[in-house]
This record gives structure tokens, C-alpha cells and sequence, in this order.
């Protein structure tokens, strides 16, 4: 492992603990605005997000990608724990927090010269501002118990 992967896993972890003091939660019946995309759009977009997470965090352990894996895993974590208990975060300094976060990873991808993580990290930066400046979830709340 590279020095710049330790210093940027210890800076990530770091950004990670404070991200989880900018959290509020609401469940699935404590929302007071629409999301962007409606409930079928939702389902839609976050199968193809666990979909390619998965892929990411086999293409990064194959790859022995170290931060980007470890955020891949976070992030694989943190939606299926909104899956399974059924909430999405509606909070302005949660997704500044989000977006800071990835600006750190842009940024150590860009040192790394790693094209395709930059424009994934971008993609993800660009899909929380837009929640972030409409001041609203992105998605609807997928609860797995609404399924099966």
C-alpha cells in the first residue's frame, strides 16, 4: 500500500466519523418533501447502483484499490441498511458532508491519475448537489419488506 492510499484511507475514516454526527434519519413516514425521482424511478436506479457497487468493489479488490474499495464497501453498507430498514437521510449538512467526502476522493484519484474513478466520484458529487439544491431526497424510501 502506497503512502497516499494510508493517508487518504486515515483522512476518509476520519470524514466518515464526522458524516455519521451530521445525520438525521427519517423513516418511511417522516417525510415532508417529494423526492426527485418517484417511487419506480427509485427502485430502478438503485438496483443498477447496488448492481455496479458490487462490480466496484470486486473490480477494486482485484485491483488492490484501497480507498476507493473501502468507500465502495461503505457505501454498499449504507444502502443496504436503508434497504432493509427502510429510511433515506434527508439532511443538508449530511450532504454537504457526502459531497466533501467525495471531493476528497476526486481528489486523490486525480494524484493517482484513476480517470474512471474521478468521473465516478463526480457522478456521485452531481447527484447529491442536485438533492442538495433542490433541498430534498433523491429518491424515494425502497423498504425490502415491501417485497417479500
Amino acid at each position: 500500500m502506497k503512502k497516499t492510499d494510508i493517508v487518504f484511507l486515515i483522512i476518509i475514516i476520519i470524514l466518515i466519523i464526522n458524516h455519521k454526527f451530521n445525520i438525521i434519519i427519517y423513516d418511511s413516514n417522516n417525510y415532508n418533501t417529494k423526492p426527485i425521482l418517484n417511487l419506480k424511478q427509485s427502485e430502478i436506479f438503485e438496483l443498477i447502483e447496488l448492481c455496479i457497487i458490487v462490480f466496484l468493489i470486486i473490480y477494486s479488490i482485484l485491483n488492490y484499490e484501497y480507498v476507493n474499495g473501502f468507500m465502495f464497501i461503505v457505501a454498499f453498507i449504507q444502502h443496504i441498511l436503508q434497504i432493509l430498514n427502510c429510511y433515506r437521510y434527508q439532511n443538508q449538512n449530511k450532504k454537504l458532508s457526502t459531497i466533501f467526502i467525495y471531493t476528497v476522493l476526486v481528489i486523490y484519484n486525480i494524484i493517482n491519475k484513476k480517470q474512471i474513478f474521478i468521473i465516478l466520484w463526480l457522478l456521485a458529487i452531481f447527484i447529491h448537489l442536485i438533492s442538495y439544491y433542490n433541498n430534498t431526497r433523491f429518491m424515494e424510501v425502497i423498504c425490502i419488506s415491501n417485497y417479500i
